[in-house]
């Protein structure tokens, strides 16, 4: 078996199957595991060997089952095998092989698919088949509902606290009405807000939440804090400012930071609250209000092995991807990178949509069809759908946001002494764009500034002017 530390104690990491057989379980504490086995055997774990191995076994699985692939520290990979099967003849044929191959080089393993990455996790590590197990399209809910509760990954203290209420099995939590459970919740796992706007952080304490009266007062009453900013200049202020986090916060606290920010000002904004002994992580996050709300926005870790084990429990019941990108600005860095892109297949799709509308054909036929086709991405999946299509005109993210995100990109290439061309003049339209429309404006405004320029009507007729 092996242990790793934790607050002053040694907790079981691992277990063979003679240890599981006693009694031993993960996370029981190496002394109480001696009271079921004295002759015990122990070793120190080896996360960032362990999580080396999983990188490997990623890259190997990358190359033969499928592209889309991720180590899910500490004791898994998450496969996407969406049109992969052909390779091999079948899905099961697929996972056959799979499993045959891992399992003759000495590793145990259990495999499951399923339509959601929370439901292929829960039943690959709580249904004990021996074989690979599949969940049919649609059957998510009620192969999940027997589960127990810490299936859905909470940290331990919350499904601790959640079966003092009386809640044992998933299916117990699905029947719950929604808002008693969410106070309850916020009860029993200790919840400090603060927002300069009193209306943003209202409905959370009605919850069950208690709001702070500055950043100084929630830093005296938690050693753990979210921070999501405009910039990293404001959460540099913040965190480091007169009356800031760093001034109220004790040794050994943990800041993690979601905002879309610079990974070298990250990087100062860590080294100097080292000094301090604070601990400082980036873990911005992508996918828009949709994949907030169905929990699975991407979540991008930057930060040490250690620090992601720690957090990962709490964001995974915010999202079911969470993602360990590296070492500290990694996550910013990805994030930055992401929305330059996403600009940049943005101004892309717009223009292409134009010129079809152009020639006759119908915007909704063109987004639909593009969808289906090679050249799908973000904008034809969710923004014209959900924002211009749909005549609502709203994303929820200005156009000055969007222009200071592809510039930190921007401006980590010009580090690297490299030329981003496309970035570069998709940055110049979008410059031109809040120009015209106001920094201010929804980003949804792109399809105004083309409507404007070509003539081409994307928008419903009968919903916007």
């Amino acid at each position: 078996m092996t242990a790793v530390p934790d607050h002053g104690r040694k907790v079981i990491a691992a277990v063979d199957a003679e240890a599981k057989a006693l009694g031993v379980r993960v996370g029981m504490t190496v002394t109480k595991a001696r009271a079921f086995a004295p002759e015990l055997q122990v070793v120190d774990a080896d996360p960032e060997g362990d999580l080396q191995g999983l990188r490997d076994l990623a890259l190997w699985a990358g190359r033969r089952y499928s592209p889309f692939v991720s180590p899910d520290a500490p004791d898994g990979i998450w496969l996407d095998i969406t049109g992969c099967a052909g390779l091999f003849g079948t899905e099961k044929a697929l996972l056959k092989d799979l499993h045959r191959r891992v399992a003759a080089s000495g590793l145990a393993l259990q495999i499951a698919v399923a339509d959601t990455a929370g439901c292929a996790h829960a039943v690959a590590r709580h249904v004990p088949a021996g074989r690979p197990v599949t969940i049919e399209p649609g059957g998510h809910r009620t192969a999940i509902s027997i589960l127990p509760i810490s299936a859905l990954r909470l940290p331990g203290r919350e499904v601790e606290g959640l079966r003092k209420l009386g809640f044992e099995r998933i299916e117990q939590l699905i029947g719950a009405p929604r808002g008693p459970l969410a106070k309850r919740f916020a009860q029993t796992t200790p919840l400090v807000v603060f927002d300069l706007d009193q209306s943003r952080i209202d409905p959370i304490v009605a919850l069950g939440a208690k709001a702070a009266d500055s950043v100084a007062d929630l830093a005296e009453k938690t050693d753990l804090v979210f921070v999501s900013l405009p910039s990293s200049e404001t959460v540099k202020e913040v965190v480091l400012g007169d009356g800031g986090l760093s001034s109220k916060l004790s040794k050994g606290s943990l800041i993690v930071d979601m905002t879309t920010g610079d990974p070298n000002m990250t990087r100062e904004i860590a080294k100097s609250l080292l000094q301090k002994k604070i601990e400082f992580i980036d873990a911005p996050v992508s996918g828009g209000p949709r994949g907030a709300q169905e929990g699975n926005i991407a979540i991008m870790v930057g930060g040490s092995l250690e620090q992601y084990n720690r957090i990962s429990p709490i964001l995974r019941k915010i999202s079911t991807n969470v993602i360990y990108s590296g070492e500290l600005g990694s996550g910013h860095a990805i994030k930055a990178g992401n929305n330059l892109l996403n600009l940049i297949c943005r101004l892309a799709t717009f223009e292409v949509v134009s010129l079809l509308v152009k020639d006759g054909v119908d915007p909704e036929t063109a987004v639909n069809t593009i969808q289906k086709s090679s050249g799908r991405n973000y904008a034809t999946e969710i923004t014209l759908p959900d924002n211009i299509l749909s005549g609502k005109m709203n994303q929820g993210f200005t156009t000055s946001l969007m222009y200071k995100d592809s510039n930190v990109a921007l401006n980590l290439a010009s580090l690297h002494d490299l030329e981003m061309p496309l970035g570069t003049l998709a940055s110049a339209l979008l410059s031109e764009i809040g120009n015209d429309f106001g920094w201010q404006a929804d980003l949804s405004t792109i399809a105004l500034s083309y409507e404007a320029g070509t003539g081409a009507r994307i928008r419903p007729k009968d919903r916007s002017k």
